[in-house]
């Protein structure tokens, strides 16, 4: 008769406990194996049990490490935490933007957009360029343009290579093409147009000259007034007006329609944003 452990099932058996137990000892020698290689976490004693003692003393040792936020901040610069955030307000009919630095007591919208901006707009000036391509003549191969002084008023004809002495500038290009015109409130026109390329000794640049169009010096400049006093300032892109409300900044002069992009920066701290237009 054959043994029992000797039968299929037996053998079975059999392999399924040695296999048990050699995964057994292999788990208790990793663990051994990671025990004494890793270092106790803190707060943590050799038998890897959490010590109240160590914690208390990592957490006192982690406060001590603490400083304060405002140690060598900027003197304009917000300190504050994500539960007193700035205060913000944005007006619709305006386009008024106002960031104010948190406070104890926020202020109110009303009084915030109550206040007066401090400047206006009066109007965007632009100088058109000294000297305007208002036509042309002769073929299209050999164009002659048709040129008005803005100086003295005369009219000038030149072709390619042509200098202008006494306005500075020198006719580098001359071509006649059909270009497409944009019309405020219609469909793009397309026409036959002259264009000019000429350079300007004084600015050191080149400057396009159309006959569909007027050319226009570089930046326009804008009249602005100080509510305050009524005086009026000229100014253009990059400009500041310092007043005892406070700093404006002249963002864009921009016409065609007219604005001014201004942020005025308040003492305290606020900085409020706004889109000018003519009164």
């Amino acid at each position: 008769m054959t043994a029992r452990w000797r039968t299929a099932d037996g053998l079975g058996l059999v392999a399924t406990t040695v296999l048990f137990g050699a995964s057994l000892g292999w788990t208790a020698l990793s663990e051994r194996a990671v025990r004494s290689a890793a270092e106790p976490a803190p707060g943590m004693n050799e038998e890897g049990e959490w010590s109240s003692r160590a914690i208390a003393a990592q957490t006192e040792v982690s406060q001590l490490e603490w400083s304060d936020p405002a140690l060598g901040a900027a003197d304009d610069a917000w300190v504050f935490d994500v539960f007193t955030p700035p205060v913000i307000y944005y007006d619709r009919v305006t386009g008024r933007f106002s960031v104010s630095p948190p406070e104890l007591t926020a202020p109110r919208e009303a009084d915030v957009m109550n206040q007066p901006f401090g400047v206006s707009l009066l109007r965007v000036v632009r100088e058109p360029f000294r000297l305007q391509l208002v036509g042309y003549s002769g073929t299209l191969e050999e164009p002659l343009g048709i040129f008005a002084n803005q100086v003295t008023g005369a009219g000038i004809v030149g072709r390619t290579g042509d200098k202008f002495g006494k306005l500075g500038l020198e006719l580098r290009s001359l071509a006649v093409r059909r270009e497409d015109s944009i019309m405020p409130f219609s469909m793009p026109l397309r026409e036959i147009v002259a264009v000019a390329e000429v350079w300007d000794d004084r600015e050191q640049r080149k400057v396009r000259l159309s006959s569909a169009q007027v050319a226009w010096q570089t930046q326009p400049v804008a009249e602005l007034r100080l509510e305050v006093t009524g005086e009026v300032r000229t100014v253009q892109a990059g400009n500041r007006i310092e007043t005892v409300e406070g700093l404006f900044e002249i963002l864009g002069v921009f016409s065609e329609p007219d604005s001014v992009s201004v942020v005025k920066r308040l003492p305290n701290g606020s900085h409020e944003s706004m889109e000018l237009t003519p009164e």
